[in-house]
């Protein structure tokens, strides 16, 4: 009986912001620079270009310390709104060759090619195809890795960065992954890197020869490490993520707006001031305009470049601040896992539908919370948005993206 064969594939835009902007601007290529906020306290280096990187600069160093290193070091400042188009560009390109396409952000996307061999062929060619049309499409040059577990899969590409093409056949995972650096292993930052070496575990296949009450010493997530150094990873691809792949909104279908916060933090209170405040003008942008959001979306992107997204689909469309505020909180925990701080802030509100009104059996509470925020918006409406502002907004000023 013949092998299964692995249908996720991972693509991985090496350096993607970087990518992007040599895409954006040819001249760069072959040039030492890098992507940070000039000017700020405490910058960094949030996206390098393979010749920065040949000199040593690597992603979170200081920027000051990098222009030190190479000083012709040339220092570009992020467009998040052209990066957030090339990942949908990338995402749209994916589900031409599967209905199940997970967008990561960041130039990162998995696809699961089963059922797909009658109109592709073999996983091996879909993916051949997959990475010339996104080379057609967007001029950038993927990695990809080709197995049947999502982490393996992002093993491969790591290993066949920056461009290059890697498939692990199915019980082959585990031979695979044992002699790479564990390093290459998703979930292993620095600080865990560092306790694994004391360990004397310095590759993938030491990990995973631990036992269970081994990697317990690693911490609550050590068998989920030692799992996944066997090759172990049920997860499936979910179809979404930064993009819902072939069910993308109407031009006009959603409003939305960003903040970057006037110094990093990982505050949750902080960051919920921050998004109240964001929230708050939102809200009034669409009572405006008489509508109601069934979907709420929200990214946070990190000191470091990196970002997370969660989504949140209402029973029903809303249009009061107070829900939006509910939603907003439920998400944050699922959406800010990582423990660095959050440079920008971004909601979008979709799936927009008109304004159904005051419905006929409204509850005394309801009618209360209609009434207060009718009397807000008249506020607003006759001195202007600043005619009255939350609390949130005199705490945590913010400066707000287009």
């Amino acid at each position: 009986m013949s092998r299964p064969l692995p249908t996720i594939l991972h693509v991985n835009v090496t350096d993607f912001m970087a990518a992007v902007e040599e895409v954006r601007d040819p001249s760069l290529r072959g040039r030492p620079f890098v992507i940070g906020w000039q000017g700020r306290s405490r910058a960094i280096v949030l996206a390098v270009s393979e010749t920065a990187f040949q000199e040593g600069i690597r992603r979170g160093m200081w920027l000051a310390a990098a222009r030190q290193k190479v000083r012709t070091l040339q220092v570009l400042a992020p467009s998040y709104e052209v990066y957030r188009r090339a990942d949908a560009r990338l995402a749209e390109v994916a589900s031409r060759f599967s209905p199940v396409v997970e967008s990561k952000g960041g130039g990162h996307l998995y696809l699961d090619l089963t059922g797909t061999q009658r109109l592709y062929g073999p996983p091996v060619d879909c993916a051949e195809r997959v990475r010339k049309e996104i080379i057609e499409a967007t001029d950038l040059f993927p990695a990809l890795g080709l197995a049947s577990a999502r982490v393996v899969s992002k093993v491969g590409t790591r290993v066949a960065r920056p461009c290059g093409f890697i498939a692990v056949p199915e019980g082959e995972e585990r031979s695979f992954l044992a002699p790479l650096d564990v390093s290459l292993l998703p979930g292993v930052g620095a600080r865990l890197l560092t306790r694994l070496h004391l360990l004397q575990i310095r590759t993938i296949g030491d990990l995973a020869s631990l036992s269970e009450e081994e990697a317990e010493v690693l911490g609550p997530y050590g068998i989920v490490l030692r799992n996944r150094a066997l090759g172990m990873d049920t997860s499936s691809v979910r179809v979404g993520g930064g993009v819902r792949a072939g069910l993308h909104e109407k031009e006009g279908n959603s409003v939305s707006a960003g903040i970057t916060l006037p110094e990093d933090a990982n505050d949750s209170c902080l960051i919920l001031s921050a998004l109240r405040s964001l929230l708050f003008d939102l809200g009034f942008t669409l009572r405006t305009k008489g509508l109601a959001a069934g979907i709420l979306r929200l990214q946070a992107t990190y000191t470091d470049g990196l970002q997370a997204q969660g989504t949140w689909r209402f029973p029903s469309p809303v249009t009061y601040d107070g829900e939006m505020m509910n939603a907003v909180q439920a998400l944050l925990p699922r959406v800010l896992r990582r423990r660095v701080r959050v440079r920008t802030l971004r909601c979008d509100l979709g799936a927009l539908t008109l304004d159904p009104g005051q419905l006929d059996l409204e509850g005394r509470q309801e009618a209360k919370v209609r009434a207060l925020q009718e009397s807000l918006d008249r506020i607003r409406n006759r001195f202007g948005k600043n005619g009255i502002r939350s609390c949130a907004d005199l705490v945590f000023p913010c400066t707000f993206l287009s």
